[in-house]
């Protein structure tokens, strides 16, 4: 965790940041969006990256407009906020600049290095 917080201007580590530091689940921390951050310490997450088509879409079995709100450690925002800095966004969105879709290699190499 603590490599990945210090890597985060990398998505996929960004991406390992989100699901370890906020419990959120692939596809929900690949639709990452610095908007979502309500009141420094809580995270909204409104949609998830669908696995085949790499499009966003609503979370499952929730309907449309609703959320769940996770705790948002400080170093998790930090990480969030660093990773803007460094490679912008599109309307707050982080996984429009980047392809969300992660392959299973490039996660082993990730997790390869992490260690």
């Amino acid at each position: 965790m603590k490599k990945a917080l210090q890597a985060a201007d990398n998505f996929l580590a960004l991406e390992i940041v989100m699901m370890v530091g906020c419990g959120l689940r692939n596809g929900e921390a690949r639709a990452v969006n610095i908007n979502n951050v309500v009141a420094g310490d809580v995270y909204r997450v409104h949609e998830q990256i669908h696995s085949n088509t790499h499009r966003p879409v609503k979370l499952k079995h929730r309907k449309a407009g609703e959320f769940r709100e996770v705790p948002l450690p400080r170093s998790v925002r930090e990480a969030m906020e660093r990773y803007e800095e460094k490679h912008g966004t599109t309307k707050g969105a982080i996984y429009c600049v980047v392809r969300a879709a992660t392959t299973r290699s490039r996660w082993k190499r990730w997790v390869a290095l992490a260690r």
